[in-house]
């Protein structure tokens, strides 16, 4: 019994505090200028009725590539090897 009255409180303060939340989310993520079109959001039109977001357009076109780079430097020569072996 115990058990159903924790899992309905918890329901409740969850679903409260998603709806409270909510809206402050919408309008942070305009004032940041993001996007919604990840998530579908629902909108309410001028006659009540509700409408959905549209679909994200397809990605954009490849860019150009840039120009090559300057050659580096010239790295120092090697440290000198070991004498060869005595010739007979």
């Amino acid at each position: 019994m115990s058990i159903n009255v924790y899992c309905y409180f918890t329901m409740l303060v969850l679903l409260s505090s998603v709806s409270q939340g909510y809206p402050q989310e919408r309008e942070r993520r305009q004032s940041n200028g993001e996007s919604s079109c990840p998530q579908i959001e629902l909108l309410r039109g001028r006659d009540g009725r509700e409408g959905r977001d549209g679909a994200c357009g397809p990605p954009g076109e490849k860019g150009e590539q840039g120009e090559r780079g300057e050659t580096g430097q010239k790295g120092d020569l090697g440290a000198e090897g070991p004498t060869g072996p005595q010739g007979p």
